[in-house]
């Protein structure tokens, strides 16, 4: 079913302010933002945190709703980094995190490696920055082919219907 990955970010701060609180803007804000904008739930099927955190978003089983050009919502896994990468720079443990989480669903699925991997910008017909400039791809692809960490595979495997 999937054939590819597609990165993106959220183009938004990575807290907010909640009822007088600073909050970590998370998958139930990403979705609540979602939903405003009409898509019925979180449009991407992973979300990464400032902090690395992995959260399971849109089922894995189900089309996306994050790039609707070329089909990538029918064939493109979405993963969207949390915050705002024209502005600042992916922290490297969100990169790393992001890197791991790509590894894992290339293996599962069955894709065909590196080039499997798009980011929003990268796919025809997009016409969009993201992940932004200061998305740094070059050392994305450097540390994809990581070994993946056992706790975050149990933590992958706890938030997801894969």
């Amino acid at each position: 079913m999937w054939k590819k990955i597609i990165i993106h970010h959220t183009a938004s701060p990575t807290e907010v302010l909640r009822q007088g609180k600073w909050v970590k803007v998370s998958r139930e804000i990403i979705d609540e933002w979602h939903k405003k904008r009409g898509f019925g739930q979180i449009g991407y099927h992973f979300l990464v945190l400032k902090d690395g955190t992995v959260e399971a978003g849109r089922p894995i089983n189900m089309v996306g709703a994050h790039c609707a050009v070329s089909r990538r919502n029918y064939i493109g896994l979405g993963i969207a980094l949390v915050g705002n990468f024209q502005e600042s720079r992916v922290p490297y443990i969100q990169l790393e995190a992001t890197a791991q989480l790509t590894s894992k669903l290339i293996n599962l699925f069955k894709m065909n490696g590196l080039q499997d991997i798009e980011l929003h910008r990268e796919v025809l017909g997009a016409k969009t920055l993201c992940p932004g400039k200061l998305f740094p791809k070059e050392d994305f692809l450097r540390i994809i082919n990581k070994p993946v960490k056992l706790s975050f595979l149990k933590i992958l495997t706890r938030t997801s219907e894969v």
